[in-house]
This record gives C-alpha cells, structure tokens and sequence, in this order.
C-alpha cells in the first residue's frame, strides 16, 4: 500500500468516523486526504477549532450513542452531527480552555511515555535478576 502526495483537508481539522468506528473523534495535525467515510468538521468563527475537538472529544459517548448501532458497519448521519448542540463561551474563554488542556494532554502523554520505559526497565531487571543458570547434576 502506497501514500498519496496529495490532500483535500488541511492540518489540525477534526474529523468524526462516519462507518466503522461510527461517531469515533479524532484530531488530524497533518494534511491529510478525506474519504467519504469520516466527516471533516470545519467550526465558524465563533469558535476556536481545538475548543470543538476537546467539546467533541468530551461528548464521544453520546456520539457514539446517536450512531446506528443496528448496521453493519456502524453509521452515524450528518444530520444526528449538525443537531449536537455545543456551547460557546467567549473566544478568550475558550482560548484558556484549549491552553489548559493542551498542557494536560502533554502532560499526560510525557507520563505515558515513561510509564511504558519503566515497564520496559522494569522487565529487563526482572529478567537479569530471575533467570538462573541450570546447575547440572555431577555424579
């Protein structure tokens, strides 16, 4: 499978899964090419665009709640996304909002990261201290 040069969607745009993983949110910080089975969604100016995703994110279980779970794969309409009703502090509310988060979303990632190299650590001593060298019987 190859990679394409090109893409209709610019970085840092939020998309919801339409089929599949129905409802599911995610933050694109790439250029990237949408298909017809993810909604790219595009905020006015009333609202700060990461603001939405952390809103969205925030909301992933009602998401996933208003998809048609009775279809294989899983839907969820265009119409069942546009009734979602958001609210929309002032700008600079939710430019602290996004400030916030944004640093606890790093935070959380840093500690994720070391979690996992002290497990890697923690397996390689486990391993160097329990495993023993098979005396063999000489007689």
């Amino acid at each position: 499978m190859g990679y394409l040069n090109e893409y209709n969607r610019e970085e840092n745009t939020i998309t919801i899964a339409q089929y599949g993983t129905a409802g599911f949110v995610n933050w694109q910080n790439q250029k990237f090419w949408a298909n017809d089975v993810c909604f790219s969604i595009i905020p006015n100016e009333t609202l700060i665009n990461r603001y939405l995703y952390y809103v969205l994110t925030n909301m992933q279980n009602y998401l996933y709640s208003i998809s048609n779970r009775s279809a294989i794969p899983y839907s969820i309409s265009s119409n069942n996304i546009m009734q979602i009703q958001i609210p929309i502090p002032p700008l600079e509310i939710q430019q602290e909002i996004v400030k916030i988060l944004d640093a606890f979303t790093e935070l959380n990632t840093e500690l994720n990261t070391e979690l996992k190299a002290r497990k890697k650590q923690y397996e390689y001593y486990r391993e160097k201290l329990l495993t023993f060298k098979v005396l063999q019987n000489k007689g």
